[in-house]
């Protein structure tokens, strides 16, 4: 297993894994995230907040993802 920092090349990825989290949560329509607000609240010169990833295996889809943040929600990006 390997964790690392998100970058903006995982925006895709963010974003389903969000969706996943989302349906698990019971409020599959909660997530207004897009990838220019995920871009400017994660990727800026002053991010709101970060992600981790969690994978497998190199190359493969992420297996899960953590945020840390002081206030933010990642279903609104």
């Amino acid at each position: 297993m390997t964790i690392r920092l998100a970058t903006s090349q995982d925006i895709p990825e963010i974003l389903r894994l969000l969706h996943l989290k989302a349906e698990f949560d019971g409020c599959p329509g909660g997530v207004s995230a897009t990838a220019e607000r995920l871009k400017a609240t994660l990727f800026s010169d002053r991010p709101m907040a970060y992600i981790l990833l969690a994978q497998r295996q190199e190359g493969t889809s992420a297996d899960g993802f953590a945020s840390d943040h002081f206030t933010y929600s990642t279903f609104l990006a």
